[in-house]
């Protein structure tokens, strides 16, 4: 299991990416969530914890994603806000 924070994600569409502490974007899908009974929301700068797999096209995929209760972080690709 990796840990990822997400880039962005379309509630609408149910798809979206992440990013993982090295850098690399994780396409994010609801159907790959381990929420059971409703439709998972996740925002920008949540963390997740998923496994990451190839997918069909070459691009990487997060499956058994489950949202990890902490604060909301920035994303490693985006530089530091100023203090």
């Amino acid at each position: 299991m990796e840990n990822l924070v997400v880039d962005w994600f379309d509630s609408m569409k149910g798809i979206g990416e992440g990013v993982s502490s090295d850098g690399r974007r994780v396409f994010l899908s609801h159907t790959k969530m381990n929420e059971s009974g409703s439709f998972l929301n996740l925002e920008t700068g949540d963390s997740v914890t998923c496994t990451i797999s190839t997918g069909s096209e070459g691009n990487l995929v997060a499956s058994q994603i489950q949202k990890i209760d902490a604060p909301k972080r920035q994303s490693p690709l985006e530089p530091e806000a100023a203090l």
